[in-house]
């Protein structure tokens, strides 16, 4: 039987050469692991938004109807208690 002899230099090329397989994938699974948590972080943060979108639209339409006369008349019935001079109020006693 013959002993195979490896070479100093190419024990430590090989050697080298698995620590950095062993590097790379570490650093790829702890990425993808960054990744998928980052996906859902945007998946998140997407329906907050459309949310806000929701709201932003709702808060524009409300600002145009302040300097409207319908909207002074329903303030003033509901925060004040006006009532016009012909209108007539009904009240449920059940209530």
């Amino acid at each position: 039987m013959r002993k195979v002899r490896i070479k100093p230099g190419r024990a430590l090329l090989s050697v080298l050469l698995l620590a950095f397989m062993v590097y790379c994938l570490v650093t790829f699974v702890s990425q993808a692991k960054q990744i998928r948590e980052n996906k859902e972080t945007l998946v998140s943060i997407n329906a907050e938004l459309k949310e806000e979108k929701k709201r932003a639209i709702t808060l524009d339409e409300q600002t145009a109807k302040i300097g409207s006369d319908e909207f002074i008349e329903q303030q003033a019935k509901e925060k004040l208690g006006y009532v016009k001079s012909n209108e007539k109020i009904f009240y449920d006693k059940a209530q």
